[in-house]
């Protein structure tokens, strides 16, 4: 490379550039300087003072995969029936223990209660992307 082709790339690329392709071949070959693959798996986001996530240069952060707390999850609630075999809803405790006994019955002991839902299950959190090379000029 001649010295004012090696000027240019220095003016171009100076040290801590960094250099975003869908070529594989480090920059070296092209540009000289010393290249090395950087944010590998990460989305570049730009410096915003104002915000603490955001505040520093090459600050790490975010998750591909979340499993949402009880303070993430959406307010919700579930909706059931209780449904008596034509018992008015004044029948005492003999009436309830045999409707209970039987195979046909409707009477629901539990009613009031839901059943817990969800899993726990980490969601998918990774925003549209595409993929490229990056590189840093370190030297």
């Amino acid at each position: 490379m001649t010295k004012r082709a090696r000027i240019c790339v220095n003016l171009i690329y100076p040290v801590g550039s960094i250099y975003l392709t869908v070529n594989s071949a480090n920059p070296s070959i092209y540009f000289g300087g010393t290249w090395v693959s950087w944010g590998s798996g990460r989305v570049p986001v730009g410096i915003d003072i104002n915000d603490n996530d955001f505040n520093e240069v090459e600050k790490t952060g975010g998750e591909k995969e979340h499993a949402l707390s009880i303070y993430e999850m959406p307010s919700h609630d579930h909706e059931f029936n209780r449904t008596y075999d034509g018992i008015a809803n004044g029948e005492d405790n003999e009436e309830r223990k045999v409707l209970a006994g039987k195979a046909d019955n409707r009477y629901m002991p539990n009613a009031g209660k839901t059943s817990t839902n969800g899993n726990g299950v980490a969601h998918n959190n990774v925003q549209p992307y595409i993929t490229c090379y990056m590189w840093k000029r370190t030297a």
